[in-house]
This record gives structure tokens, sequence and C-alpha cells, in this order.
């Protein structure tokens, strides 16, 4: 029971003093925006920057009108974790709270946590939605949260990137509320046994493992614990690394080049183990770089304060440890002197530095440059322009149109507010929407033979054309009849404004091929039809052949001298065919009906 007491006590060490953050252990600066705009980098320009307001849970990060972003890296190192430790890949747990801002609460959200290696290559990651494919906030508070582990071997940092977007395009801070970022480690607590059992977290182990537990604190936050139980000796490696000029001392004796040594010792448990350290030797660089001052600044160089252009020398510390020589040359920096124009709708200020701008005007201000050089800059402040615009527009029966945030399809009179393009201000533009439909069918007067459009709108124009030709116009016939005199099949293209449909084809017989006897010497019944059709003629019939209303054939048959016919017609669709007999003398045509 030793262990077991040595190891709990160790533990609640861990978590009351974790604990004592008001959000436990988290590694993120400044999570719930207690200190401002800080610990994080924020996106800053027209409509991406950052502010603090007060919220339910106190202060909390609120987003503007564009795409506003905030990112924090941790480095698990600097903040005494051991690569040996990260290693065991312990569990990386994260959350974080979201909402949307009055008065549409219908903002966006991302949110994006990767685990990374030294150079930066990504382990594990989680995103929830994207900038291309946002989460839509709601007014209560939503939490992404969730736990990242069996990653491998060589984390080094964690990365929290999120953003928020104002769907209202309101000019300020009107978009996503963000607030109590949390991202922690789960705690590593090292234990050797050299034979026997461990108690942990009333349970017992005799084998070397990774065994975890959650113990809640005295401010109620939940720690994960991990314990590294080693059962026997340890076998422990480690890399070191020094400059070249440097010396190693281990066991005692020197090491001054890159190599790998070990010895035997005996651990606080009394098991005998084994050391091996990898020692390497890194060396030292020379290296240029370009600097500018501002006319009047100085440029401080290691412990050198530089006011004028030339070339100097210092000795630093490489990222290794190590002493390097660094050359720096310094020139002086330009001064800017900028034009700008922006304009100011009615009702808007325009910041200006630090003044508030609520006139239209001609201003002038010192700002700092990339070089942090002042700079003037000249502003030309002019009023937003506005309209008031209508519109016509023709629409075809099915045909839509995207009119701002609305979908058209009849007709009618719309507005919407849209922005100019000198100022973005609000303008309005009413449309009239007149939507043309289209009777393109056409009729048959059998007697006649002539085709007459069934459209009546005063507007519409027509063209008829050959089906037998391709469906080619034909010339000069543009009024809303047409009779031919040769038969064939027909249609009619009807345009009403910018609209424009065809009818199918109709066929149409000679004029003249019938003659009166021949029809009364030929009956047909019954009619309609139903099942079948019979056919009774005075005269042998050759061939009969029976087409629809389009002019299609439907059924054509030899008879070879006979005087009755019976077509079956159960398949037949409902409707108006011609039925033409083919006698010695040629064609007669007649009309029928079919209905089932």
């Amino acid at each position: 029971m030793k262990a077991f007491y040595s190891f709990f006590a160790i533990a609640l060490i861990l978590l009351v003093n974790h604990s004592a953050n008001a959000q436990c252990n988290n590694l993120l600066v400044n999570g719930d925006a207690a200190s401002g705009l800080t610990g994080w980098t924020f996106s800053s320009g027209i409509g991406t920057n950052w502010t603090t307001q007060g919220s339910t849970y106190g202060s909390a990060f609120v987003a503007s009108y564009n795409w506003s972003t905030m990112s924090q890296q941790i480095d698990l190192l600097a903040n005494g974790y051991t690569q040996a430790e990260l290693n065991q890949e312990p569990k990386i747990s994260y959350m974080q709270m979201y909402k949307g801002h009055t008065v549409n609460y219908a903002d966006q959200y991302y949110y994006k946590i990767e685990l990374l290696t030294a150079a930066n290559t990504v382990l594990a990651s989680y995103n929830l939605g994207s900038q291309a494919s946002p989460i839509i906030t709601t007014s209560a508070w939503d939490t992404v949260a969730g736990t990242l582990d069996n990653y491998g071997a060589g984390l080094r940092y964690v990365k929290v990137s999120c953003g928020g977007n104002d769907a209202e395009f309101w000019s300020g801070h009107y978009g996503t509320i963000i607030d109590n970022s949390i991202v922690s480690v789960e705690e590593i607590v090292n234990a050797q046994i050299c034979n026997g059992t461990y108690s942990f977290n009333g349970q017992t182990f005799s084998t070397t493992g990774l065994y975890s537990a959650s113990f809640t604190g005295q401010y109620g936050c939940d720690s994960n614990v991990l314990l590294n139980l080693n059962v026997g000796g340890y076998d422990m490696h480690d890399t070191f690394q020094l400059c070249n000029g440097d010396t190693f001392l281990f066991n005692g004796q020197p090491v001054t080049s890159t190599d790998t040594v070990s010895f035997m010792f005996t651990s606080a448990a009394g098991c005998d183990s084994l050391v091996t350290n990898i020692v390497e030797f890194k060396p030292t660089y020379d290296q240029t770089i370009d600097a500018f001052i501002c006319p009047g600044g100085v440029f401080i160089f290691g412990n050198q304060f530089i006011f004028n252009p030339g070339t100097y020398s210092g000795s630093f510390t490489s990222v290794h440890g190590c002493d390097s020589n660094v050359t720096v040359t310094v020139d002086f920096s330009t001064t800017n002197n900028d034009t700008v124009t922006a304009y100011l709708c009615d009702g808007e200020t325009y910041q200006f530095g630090n003044l508030t701008l609520t006139t239209a005007g001609q201003y002038n201000g010192v700002f700092s440059n990339q070089y942090g050089c002042d700079s003037t800059v000249a502003l030309t402040l002019m009023n937003g322009e506005t309209y008031t615009q209508n519109l016509n527009l023709t629409l075809c029966d099915g045909e839509t149109y995207q009119f701002g945030s609305i979908e058209i399809s009849q007709s009618g009179t719309y507005s919407d507010l849209f922005f100019t393009v000198h100022g973005g201000c609000d303008s309005l533009v009413n449309l009239n929407v007149v939507t043309y439909q289209i009777d393109e069918t056409i009729s048959l007067d059998g007697e006649t033979g002539t085709l007459s459009s069934n459209e009546t709108q005063p507007n519409a124009t027509f063209q008829w054309l050959s089906c037998n030709n391709g469906r080619n116009p034909i010339p000069g016939e543009t009024s809303s009849t047409y009779t031919s005199t040769i038969g064939g099949r027909f249609a009619l293209e009807t345009t009403v404004g910018n609209c424009r449909d065809t009818s199918s084809c109709k066929r149409v017989f000679p004029l003249g091929e019938n003659s009166i006897d021949k029809i009364q010497n030929i009956t047909l019944y019954p009619t309609p039809a139903n099942e079948s059709l019979t056919i009774s003629s005075a005269e042998s019939m050759l061939e009969i052949i029976v087409t629809n209303i389009e002019g299609r054939v439907i059924y054509q048959s030899q008879f070879n001298g006979k005087t009755n016919a019976q077509l079956p017609t159960q398949e037949w669709s409902n409707g108006y065919y011609t039925v033409s007999v083919k006698l010695a003398e040629g064609f007669v045509h007649l009309p029928c009906a079919v209905q089932h």
C-alpha cells in the first residue's frame, strides 16, 4: 500500500495545482478572453479584426463582418514536458464554446486543432466546419470538445485555429462569439518497482506498461493521469546536443565528439538499470542579414545601438545554443506619402487613425510603414453614392431569376437593397417582372387542310416549319395560320417577347385527294373505337395506313383486294387518328377516334 499512497499524493498535488487555474490545467494563454486581445494571433484589417465583449461567462472574443480568424500554437517542451513523456502519446483534450450574435444569430464558425512535430508535420487533427463549409451558430452556447490520442511519437506543438463571421455583414462586431478555449495534456507519473505489484486507482499491476485513470480536483475539473510503470531495471535512452569545442561529462568521463555512451547504475528502487546517451555536437554558423532604420531612428544589434547605415558584426547564440557570427547591413528606410480615397455612407463613421470621421473632406495623418517609419497619408473622404433604380425583366415560362436573396419565377414587382460600387452604401432596386406563357399547340381544319395557332397573345409572332425538311422555316409563312396544298408534316414556332416555343409536328393530307363518292363507299365503325375498328368498303382495298395526330404511322398492312378489315385498337392511345385506305384509284382519308 505504500506505493499507492505515494502515487495518490503526487496525483492529488498535480490536480490541485492545475485546478487553481480557472480553466484547470489549460495550456492555452488567455483562453477565456479575460486578458483582452492577447495570447493569440488575431487577423486584422477591415472587417476581419476582433474585439472583446462581456458575455455569459465574463469576457469573450467577438468576430466582425468578414472572416475573423485567431490561432495559438503551444510549445509543449516550453511548458515543461519532455520529449520522452510526449512520445508516450498522452491524451490531448480540447474544448471551445461558441454562439451567434444578435440580431440574427445565424453567424458562421469553424474550429481546428492540430498535433504537430518539431518540423510542423501533422500527426493528428480534428476539424469542425471550415471557411468554405462553416457551422451555422444559434442563440444558444454550443461546445466543441474531444480527445486526440494514438497519434504516434514526435509530438512537440498543439495548434488551435478558429474563426467567425457576421452573416449579416454589419459594420462593427456583431459576428460569432467565442469563449472558454481549453487544451490540456494527460499528466504522466513515472514509477518503478523491481518486482512484485504496484497499486494504482484501486488496481494492482505487475508488468511494465501505461495505465490511465481520471481524478477530480477540488475545483471540479477532471484530469487524466497516465501511470508509466516500469517493472525491473530501467533501460534509459537520451540525446544531448552540444556545440563544437564543448565537453560532455558522462559518468565522470569527458566526451568531445559525437558518440553513443552507456553505463549501468542502481535505481532508487534498487534495480539494476542501463543508461545510454547519444551525444551530438552542433556546428556554429556565419550569417548575413539586412536591416533598415528610419531617418533619426536606431537599430539595436545585440548590445550595439546603430544610428547610421553601414555593415556591423556581432556574436549570437544559435538555435542549438552555439555561438554564431552575424553580419548585418543597415540602410535607411524610405518614408511613404500615400493618397487614399474612401467613402462614407449615411449614418456611418470612418476611423482614420485615432480620428472618428463623420463628414466628407480632406484629412491628413501620420502612420508607421512596414519598417516602423513615419509616413504621411492624405485621405479624401467622399459621401458614398446611393441610388433608386427601376428595371424591367422578361421571363419565359419555367425560367427563374436570382434577384439578391430572392428567386423569381412569376410576374410581379420586387424590391431589394444592394451595395453600390462607390462606397458600398445601400441602394434600392425595383424590378418589374413579366412572365410569358406560350400556347405552342396548333389545330388542323380537316376540311380545308388549314393549320392554326392556339396562341392568342397580341404580341405573338409566328414561323411555320416543314417537318419533312428538318423543321426548316417555310419562307414567307409567318402568320398564325397556314394552308398546305401539297400536304406533309408541319410545326409552328411561336415567339412572345424574348420567349420562344415550338409545337409538335402535325400531318396534313393533300387537298382534293378524297372524293365524296369514295368516302361514301367506305364505312368505319364503331366510332369511337375501343377494342377494334372495322372497315367496310364497296371496292377492293389494297392497303390501310393509320397515323396519329402527330402524323406518325401506327398501323400499316396490305389487303390484296379485301372489302372488309378489322384493326386491333386495344393498344392505341385515346385520341384522334387518320385512316388512309388505298383503292384502285388512290387513297381515301377518313378520321376516326379511339376511346377506352
